[in-house]
């Protein structure tokens, strides 16, 4: 819902409410990157693994994990990332700020018809990206790693 009102209202106006929920996402994303310096890279690989879940995109993850692994459990691979990796996350940084935004537009970007924005026109996508690279970079992002500059470019 937050987001939401910043598409309706003017985050960039004090005293708005979407300044209010701008505010309130810059000051979770402050909160999360504290609690994570704080961790160590088993608490925090504990803390974000994928749970078991009952949609059927679950279902259809495992049976593709076990005809690529047939030897072994497919469930084991939901977090083999984690506990493969050499990095301990110590922050929302500009990858995590950049995946994050990404799942919130580039479906739009990419389909704009199977989205709601029929008839977009370039100017309007590229206005589009424009507006998510300034959410972005409010949010921490800094500008050369934000998704939409690579986009608009």
């Amino acid at each position: 819902m937050r987001i939401f009102t910043w598409y309706e209202g003017e985050p960039w106006v004090k005293g708005t409410k979407a300044y209010k929920a701008m505010q309130i996402a810059r000051i979770k994303h402050m909160n999360i990157t504290t609690k994570i310096s704080r961790m160590n890279k088993e608490q925090v690989n504990a803390a974000i693994k994928i749970a078991y879940t009952l949609y059927p995109e679950d279902e259809l993850f495992l049976k593709d994990m076990a005809s690529i692994y047939p030897s072994e459990n497919p469930e084991r691979h939901r977090n083999k990332v984690l506990e493969t990796s050499e990095l301990t996350i110590k922050a929302l940084n500009n990858t995590t700020v950049t995946v994050a935004q990404g799942s919130f537009i580039l479906l739009s970007i990419i389909y704009p018809q199977n989205t709601g924005l029929h008839n977009a026109t370039d100017e309007d996508l590229e206005a589009f990206c424009h507006m998510w690279k300034c959410y972005g970079y409010f949010l921490g992002a800094e500008d050369e790693y934000v998704i939409i500059s690579f986009i608009s470019r």
